[in-house]
């Protein structure tokens, strides 16, 4: 099924999707693509080369970018973090590539607020969106600058990172295997059909954060954001999926009988995810418990 022929039975039933979304035939074809765009690897692979075409820096982020590392379920949400200062110019470069419009609600956005919380934007939520399906208004690709996602971050660049990158791979390192039988999403199986499949080392060159670097990200962002909305939710499902993971060896069920240690350094990376996993792990029950008290 190609990229772009996902149709419902109905059509977006709130007043939504008529009020924020441009009709579908605003959209023209797209190197054999229409509107609307599912999320997947197909997608994930066609922003990232318009915005690196654009000189636009652009590391692929959220349940998409974890599901690549081993972790079983996405999101509804296509996240991509850029260089600071290029908002403008990524909203530009998919407006006029992709045809796809910012969203022009902004922050008051209702998808976004249900995202964030009762409280409306907390900081958790992506710097700029687009809904790239009109169908389903809570699908959506989300631009997160570097500074507001997670400051301490490295400087992102263009191309193949080095092999011995600490922060920085290209998803087309994983190729975890069953992914070729889709992906199960976050809010029920089937949402995505089979579009979950390995990234080609053909292909675009999509960067994603190693797994150690991740780990380290949604620590940050786990105590940054303790339980401020559906983002922590999501980023605490992460941190503790891929700390198992990571860990010990463990991988979906724990072979015994294989001596791992428990840097993870059997995985090509040097990182004590036992650690990282501890202390977190710790201090967000420590930070629960207490709220439950006040």
């Amino acid at each position: 099924m190609a990229l772009g022929s996902y149709k419902p039975s109905q059509q977006c039933g709130n007043t939504y999707c008529n009020k924020y979304l441009l009709p579908s035939t605003h959209y023209p074809q797209v190197f054999g693509t229409y509107f609307p765009y599912l999320p997947g690897t197909s997608f994930t692979m066609l922003i990232s080369e318009f915005l690196s075409e654009a000189r636009i820096a652009n590391v692929y982020w959220g349940t998409g970018a974890w599901f690549i590392l081993g972790l079983p379920k996405v999101g509804e949400d296509t996240q991509f973090i850029i260089p600071n200062g290029l908002l403008d110019a990524a909203a530009r470069t998919i407006a006029a590539k992709a045809y796809i419009p910012v969203c022009a609600a902004g922050h008051e956005c209702p998808v976004m607020k249900g995202r964030n919380g009762r409280n409306g934007r907390n900081g958790a939520g992506p710097d700029l969106h687009f809904h790239i399906n009109h169908y389903d208004a809570y699908l959506t690709l989300d631009l997160f600058e570097r500074s507001s996602l997670v400051p301490a971050l490295p400087e992102l660049g263009l191309g193949v990172p080095p092999v011995d990158d600490p922060t920085f791979t290209l998803a087309s390192n994983f190729q975890r295997e069953g992914r070729g039988k889709g992906c199960v999403a976050a809010s029920g199986p089937g949402r995505f059909g089979s579009r979950c499949t390995p990234f080609s080392e053909d292909g675009p060159a999509v960067q994603i954060l190693t797994p150690a670097a991740a780990v380290d990200v949604l620590i940050y962002l786990c105590l940054r954001h303790f339980g401020k909305g559906a983002h922590w939710i999501t980023w605490a499902d992460g941190l503790f999926g891929l700390g198992v993971l990571y860990s010990d060896g463990a991988k979906y069920e724990r072979d015994v009988s294989k001596d791992i240690s428990e840097s993870g350094e059997s995985r090509g990376y040097k990182h004590d995810y036992v650690v990282a996993y501890s202390v977190a792990n710790g201090i967000l029950v420590e930070k629960y418990l207490y709220s439950q008290c006040i």
